[in-house]
């Protein structure tokens, strides 16, 4: 035990260790791993599940990683990481599996050892600038915006802060049967 734990106090309020015994609750580590990163002997491990306030702090951060899909995506990198290649190296070096599928399992391997940097940044951004000056005036409009997909970006230069509204629907023209006119 020695240097590493201060038992029972300090873990209850360590959002790490209590994120550790989540993810242990959840099969995604093992009581070794758990184990030896905190240096447990037998006696401070039996004593842990008797600290009802540290298992409460446990079962809310195990919730909250339920409902936030945190564990499910855990689970599937884990499984995507120890699985997935060694299924599409069966693929590829079985040739009884057609050239369409053998293909598409090398295309896999290939965009998965790219690994995520050809993906763009989560900071990345894309700067569009319109002069509009055509009838003297000097108006430039700037567009500053994440690439990454979020409706609430707004730029660092924008001073426009309301939120833009969404279009509920878009109406077509409709006619009285013939004459072209609008109802």
């Amino acid at each position: 035990m020695g240097d590493v734990v201060k038992f029972p106090g300090a873990l209850v309020d360590d959002p790490d260790f209590v994120l550790m015994m989540a993810r242990y609750s959840d099969g995604l580590v093992s009581e070794s791993q758990v184990r030896k990163r905190y240096n447990f002997d037998d006696a401070t491990w039996d004593q842990l599940g008797s600290d009802d306030k540290l298992v409460s702090k446990i079962e809310a951060e195990t919730q909250r990683r339920t409902r936030l899909g945190e564990t499910a995506r855990e689970k599937a990198q884990k499984i995507f990481n120890t699985r997935v290649p060694e299924v599409l190296s069966s693929v590829i070096d079985d040739p009884s599996q057609s050239a369409r599928h053998r293909i598409d399992a090398c295309k896999e391997v290939r965009a998965i050892s790219a690994g995520p940097e050809n993906t763009p940044a989560a900071d990345s951004r894309f700067t569009i600038t319109i002069n509009l000056n055509s009838d003297g005036s000097n108006h430039v409009e700037h567009y500053n915006k994440s690439i990454a997909i979020n409706a609430d970006d707004t730029g660092p230069n924008d001073t426009d802060t309301t939120p833009q509204e969404l279009i509920p629907f878009i109406t077509s023209k409709k006619t009285d049967g013939g004459n072209g006119e609008p109802i």
